[in-house]
């Protein structure tokens, strides 16, 4: 005799939506450099020569807590000038003077510059190649997912139920130019004014990088109804 055929249960597969979201954070320089433009004049060349190391003596003093003066190569230049009913020969000692400092040191650089009656100019940075993802970072990815997914669960009358899977993409670096003038060098408003009055810039930002992270989910969906059934 044949056994009777068992009835074929088939198992209802819970619908799921996959969602990304993403999160951004400023990525923090690791060192940075600006470049300083000296000059002195004098009716000769020992005066024009001792103002010169006079400015940079001054200015290695204003800096030596908070950065590193680069070697001087100066240049020495002359131009026949008139004085009045005379005229005699000008000398001009000048020079480009990197300064290197740590980030956090740029707002006492400013202040030492501006001490030192010398320009301001924009710093250059540099950073990391590799972008570091934090765990606040991936938190803050993770909750912009699910967020998105309770949204579109909302949408179609739903609610999120059992999380299937989670994803973390590579983090990416994106290059952003940002105001100069919204960036907190840690300056008092009358050093940020004067500083910013002082500065003859090209353009007026500053390149710098954002490091972005992509966290992909995905969740059951439950229609809200069945869930009231439940309860």
């Amino acid at each position: 005799m044949c056994e009777p055929q068992q009835p074929q249960i088939i198992e209802e597969r819970v619908p799921t939506i996959e969602v990304s979201g993403k999160a951004t954070r400023q990525q923090p320089p690791k060192a940075g450099v600006v470049v300083v433009p000296v000059s002195a004049k004098g009716p000769t060349q020992e005066a024009a020569w001792a103002k010169f190391q006079e400015v940079t003596n001054g200015l290695r003093t204003e800096v030596a807590e908070f950065g590193t003066v680069g070697n001087s190569m100066p240049t020495e230049s002359s131009e026949e000038v008139s004085r009045g009913l005379r005229s005699g020969i000008e000398f001009t000692v000048t020079d480009h003077i990197e300064i290197e400092f740590i980030p956090a040191n740029y707002g006492a650089i400013i202040q030492a510059l501006v001490a030192c009656g010398l320009p301001v100019s924009a710093p250059r940075f540099t950073y990391e190649e590799q972008s570091e993802v934090t765990p606040t970072l991936l938190g803050e990815a993770a909750a912009a997912a699910k967020a998105n997914a309770e949204g579109i669960a909302l949408g179609v009358q739903s609610r999120l139920g059992r999380l299937v899977s989670i994803n973390v993409g590579p983090p990416t670096r994106r290059r952003v130019y940002r105001p100069l003038k919204e960036i907190d060098w840690g300056l008092t408003l009358s050093s940020r004014m004067q500083t910013f009055d002082s500065m003859s810039l090209v353009e007026d930002t500053l390149e710098t990088f954002n490091t972005e992270v992509e966290v992909t989910v995905e969740y059951e969906v439950v229609e809200i109804s069945t869930l009231s059934e439940v309860a």
